[in-house]
């Protein structure tokens, strides 16, 4: 008997729509940034893309701006941004896509789920008794908010004192660079969560350290 769900309100899906929408803007620039990279043939085709990035940058920055006061629009939203955005290495785009990917954190029962319903969850391949391959994230989950904790976890490996201690644990236990990046990406899906779940701002003395 699973726990009903509450549904989306229309800040939340008009927050999603948005979201999404600015994902796939990003790619388009970042298609059009390759074929400048490649060297077109024609002049014609170089200025055309490089009109092409111009008016893609105005509108990344346009729809970013929407995002931002779309996400305030809500008391209750603005509120939980604020507490997103104490985590060092989460700013307001990120948290923006956590809120528009995750409508009620408190249909997870912990942050675990979360980090499965997310995808964050390292997969084991074993095949008989004598091949065991490295474990890699699972495939399965929500792509959208898997992917909004990529490049934070790249800053907060640089910027959060807690993570960069839990990167150097890591590190010191022989894992590699991609398995410490997905291991940061979970780590801060679950402070995401706990911030919010606690009602209180992000404090590394507070939020359990231990991975």
């Amino acid at each position: 008997h699973p726990a009903p769900t509450t549904p989306p309100t229309p800040q939340q899906e008009q927050l999603q729509e948005l979201t999404r929408h600015l994902d796939s803007l990003k790619r388009e620039q970042t298609r059009v940034r390759n074929r400048l990279a490649a060297g077109p043939v024609t002049d014609w085709v170089e200025r055309d893309l490089h009109e092409q990035l111009a008016s893609l940058r105005r509108r990344i920055g346009d729809l970013e701006r929407a995002i931002e006061t779309a996400s305030h629009q809500d008391p209750d939203q603005a509120h939980q941004m604020e507490l997103l955005t104490s985590i060092p290495g989460l700013g307001p785009l990120t948290a923006a896509r956590f809120l528009a990917e995750v409508p009620d954190f408190r249909r997870f029962a912990q942050a675990g789920d979360l980090a499965a319903y997310a995808g964050l969850v390292p997969k084991q391949h074993d095949s008989g008794t004598s091949v065991h391959k490295k474990p890699t994230l699972s495939k399965a989950g929500n792509a959208h908010l898997r992917n909004a904790f990529y490049m934070p976890a790249l800053s907060a490996m640089r910027c959060n004192p807690l993570i960069r201690r839990f990167v150097d644990r890591l590190a010191q236990r022989g894992k590699a660079k991609m398995t410490i990046v997905a291991a940061v990406m979970h780590k801060l899906l679950q402070l995401a969560y706990g911030v919010l779940k606690s009602n209180r701002p992000f404090d590394p003395n507070y939020v359990p350290t231990t991975p």
